[in-house]
């Protein structure tokens, strides 16, 4: 579907180590990763780490739209 819509087809990408840091790692150097999509808790703990990392005080430092 993704695809039909926008003639690319999805990666899938597997890494090993924390999800934060991999996620990270991966958006530095992969340059094409244009849009990331989060979803964030509810709970009273927080959005959680990923979505505070990328929508915090570094949230200028990814080249994502």
């Amino acid at each position: 579907m993704v695809n039909d819509i926008v003639g690319a087809m999805p990666e899938l990408v597997i890494r090993e180590g924390r999800a934060v840091d991999e996620i990270c790692a991966l958006l530095k150097e992969d340059r094409a990763i244009s849009i990331l999509v989060l979803a964030a808790g509810t709970s009273t703990e927080g959005p959680g780490p990923l979505v505070s990392l990328i929508a915090g005080p570094a949230a200028g430092a990814y080249p994502l739209q």
